[in-house]
């Protein structure tokens, strides 16, 4: 598995038993001031973003750099990767289309801010979203806009296609909008910000806030679910900043208060959770049924849980 860490981190380390196999930037070239989102391997190439400005393409054997292209601001956001292209958005307002095998740039698409978010790809259209506040769909051929879609709030997070196209928002809303042409279907209001998207099944949509509470929402409808929890929320004891997963069945979360959650569909809370990480949990959980991984970082560990048992498989310390 492969992981970024906020201290400018990217490591290898095997899934079974969290030993480490190789870590990027090496001891010697530790330029790199942090990595806030999940590297992404595909055909033996690792891909992720940097806060020194620059997308990295790493052999994923051995963590060797294949190719580096360097963007206007920090690269907050994970990757997509597909088709022989690298999506990736920077703080300087643009998603570029590089090519996979040696990272010249196809194309680039300029929004009006940061782009942290990862892009959805889907029947030839990728949607993204901006700390503009506004969601777009452009063509994957050349980044041309399709269409556009204007929130209340800076849109932190990365889309979810299912029913609809779900997107949270800084200013406390989830919404559902038609992917084909961009108008509204339904919004939900929590109370603070949410800043990443939800976790959608074909019976329920879950997300996080600010506000310390897990929603599930009618995925159709945007209503809450009033057999979940109190009222359809589940409330935890700090902010919910990253997209929920599902392992085992459950639905698992971190918080910045320094636990991991497990809750079933009903909302009642998992025997033996939440989880005590031993720091904030502010990146996203990884999900590789019934084993989740997170990253806690007071400590820069790795953490691998049996969603089934809550117990700890393994944890990896990375120096400083």
């Amino acid at each position: 598995m492969y992981a970024g860490l906020s201290i400018g981190r990217v490591v290898a380390a095997s899934a079974s038993d969290g030993k480490q196999q190789w870590e990027f930037p090496p001891e010697t070239d530790k330029n790199i001031t942090g990595i806030y989102s999940a590297p992404v391997q595909a055909q033996g190439v690792v891909y992720v973003g940097g806060s020194d400005k620059n997308v990295y393409a790493l052999n994923a054997d051995t963590g060797n750099k294949k190719w580096e292209f360097t963007t206007n601001g920090a690269v907050p956001g994970s990757a997509l990767v597909v088709n022989g292209t690298v999506y990736i958005g920077s703080s300087d307002g643009r998603l570029y289309a590089l090519d996979a095998a040696n990272g010249q740039k196809k194309w680039e698409f300029q929004a009006n801010d940061s782009v942290w978010g990862t892009p959805v790809l889907s029947d030839g259209t990728l949607f993204v979203t901006s700390l503009d506040h506004k969601l777009y769909a452009i063509s994957e051929k050349d980044g041309s806009k399709i269409w556009e879609f204007q929130t209340g709030g800076a849109l932190p997070g990365s889309p979810v296609l299912g029913k609809s196209l779900y997107i949270g928002s800084l200013d406390g809303s989830i919404y559902a909008v038609d992917p084909k042409t961009g108008t509204l279907q339904w919004s939900f209001k929590a109370d603070d910000w949410v800043w990443s998207g939800p976790l959608v099944t074909a019976d329920a949509l879950y997300f996080g806030s600010f506000d310390r509470k897990l929603y599930a929402l009618d995925p159709s409808t945007g209503t809450k679910l009033s057999s979940f929890a109190t009222d359809g929320a589940f409330l935890a004891d700090g902010r919910i900043t990253s997209s929920p997963v599902m392992a085992a069945g459950l639905i698992v979360f971190g918080t910045d208060g320094g636990k991991i959650y497990a809750v079933d569909p009903t909302g009642k809370l998992a025997p033996g959770w939440p989880f005590e990480a031993g720091g904030p949990v502010t990146a996203g959980i990884t999900s590789a049924d019934p084993v989740i991984y997170a990253s806690e970082n007071s400590n820069h560990r790795l953490l691998a849980i049996d969603a089934r048992t809550h117990e700890q498989n393994w944890e990896l310390a990375v120096k400083k």
